[in-house]
């Protein structure tokens, strides 16, 4: 069945201080030629992949600022492309689209390394925001890396240069853009109970009264990357109701 969307591409023009790169890979020709007038209409340049196959190709070719990725794609599903992706070490922001609203496929796209999720039919502004809060929160991250300091908390190091997790005697696989934003910041907070609506608004950029089950969900895929139960002498607590603390204690030594 067809999903309409009403579009009004005068609304909402957002200035911007530089141009971005936006690849949307959705195979349904209503849904893309939409998003590419709307989207260039606020001063976007797009460019559309109608399937899998070529979708990793123009990532590889175009190097867009973020992607807006279709989960249902002919050859390979956009869970398939994210994982290549994120195993390549190609950290670019991916928006999801699905016509499904489960909890579950939300969370899968998470577990796959996505940073934000839109289910359809959606508002092409509810979209276009989504856009504007990552790319912005990319750049303030990149901006302030140059006078952050790498983190050691005992056996656990952040370095926010090279984006890179270290865990004495141990190699980590690499955390997403936001994942590690998330953590760094329980870091700097070191010992402290950080609420849900603080990394709400602070990392992820949402409204603090927006449902947390995205933000338990970046948490449950960090904990599956790094060993936060207390053994390197870093344990990473939930605070039922209120949010997260990280805190130092002493590692544990075997034998």
């Amino acid at each position: 069945m067809p999903i309409t969307f009403q579009l009004n591409i005068n609304y909402l023009t957002m200035p911007t201080e530089q141009t971005i790169n936006l690849l949307i890979v959705e195979d349904d020709p209503g849904v893309a030629d939409m998003l590419d007038l709307f989207l260039t209409s606020q001063g976007i340049t797009t460019a559309i992949a109608r399937d899998g196959k070529q979708a990793l190709t123009m990532i590889t070719s175009l190097n867009p600022d973020i992607i807006v990725l279709d989960v249902g794609l002919p050859y390979f599903d956009g869970f398939s492309i994210l994982d290549k992706l994120r195993s390549d070490s190609i950290t670019t922001p991916v928006i999801m689209l699905t016509e499904k609203a489960t909890i579950e496929e939300r969370i899968s796209g998470f577990e796959h390394g996505a940073d934000d999720y839109v289910t359809k039919p959606f508002s092409p502004k509810e979209l276009l925001m989504r856009v504007h809060a990552i790319l912005s929160r990319l750049k303030a991250s990149n901006e302030t890396d140059t006078t952050q300091q790498t983190i050691t908390i005992n056996q656990l190091s952040l370095n926010p240069l090279t984006r890179e997790v270290g865990v004495t005697g141990t190699t980590s696989p690499p955390l997403t853009k936001t994942e590690f934003d998330l953590l760094y910041f329980l870091a700097k907070k070191k010992n402290e109970v950080v609420t849900h609506a603080t990394l709400l608004k602070e990392i992820l950029q949402y409204k603090p009264t927006s449902q947390t089950k995205v933000l338990v969900v970046h948490i449950a895929n960090i904990r599956k990357k790094i060993d936060l139960k207390g053994g390197n002498g870093v344990k990473l607590l939930t605070v039922s109701g209120v949010g997260y603390k990280l805190i130092e204690q002493t590692p544990v030594i075997n034998g």
